[in-house]
């Protein structure tokens, strides 16, 4: 979790008012809480269109279970 730090900004560059989630994404360190929070900015973010918007990368839950 420590080396997709760096990368959170890129994904979420553009959205209004982000810097509070930014934050708590880059002190967290479980993966319960960080999904907790992605849920949170998907319920707070659910219909507002970004022109900057990165699509996250898909993840193989056969073969990384540790991230689904």
């Amino acid at each position: 979790m420590m080396e997709m730090r760096k990368h959170w900004g890129y994904y979420f560059k553009g959205y209004p008012n982000f810097k509070p989630f930014r934050i708590r994404m880059m002190e967290e360190l479980n993966f319960e809480g960080m999904r907790n929070i992605l849920n949170e900015i998907s319920a707070t973010y659910n219909g507002i269109e970004n022109d900057g918007l990165r699509s996250l990368p898909e993840i193989d839950c056969a073969n990384r279970k540790e991230f689904c």
